[in-house]
């Protein structure tokens, strides 16, 4: 079924694929964070010069992603609970 729905479908597969993902109502709230200083400056001097932003890259679902991260760019994540926080946990005394 899923063939004929891509065979009826009129538009571009890449067109559709950009509509989904930018018409999500949930967008992400997280704050692009500049490159860590002191890692630009022994970056660009291993680089001989060359500007270490241009490192960054963007993904096709429009992510930046940065040659390196430090616990600053996680800062917004501390209050956010995860998938460990209690809950998959089981009494695992029997193990000890």
């Amino acid at each position: 079924m899923s063939l004929r729905l891509l065979r009826a479908c009129k538009q571009p597969l890449l067109a559709v694929r950009h509509t989904l993902a930018t018409s999500c109502v949930v967008r992400g709230a997280y704050e692009h964070l500049p490159i860590h200083e002191e890692w630009a400056a022994s970056a660009k001097k291993a680089m001989k010069g060359k500007d270490p932003n241009k490192l960054i890259w963007r993904t096709p679902e429009d992510i930046l992603i940065k040659p390196i991260y430090t616990p600053l760019d996680r800062a917004c994540d501390r209050d956010k609970p995860t998938e460990a926080s209690n809950m998959f946990l089981t009494d695992l005394s029997c193990f000890s």
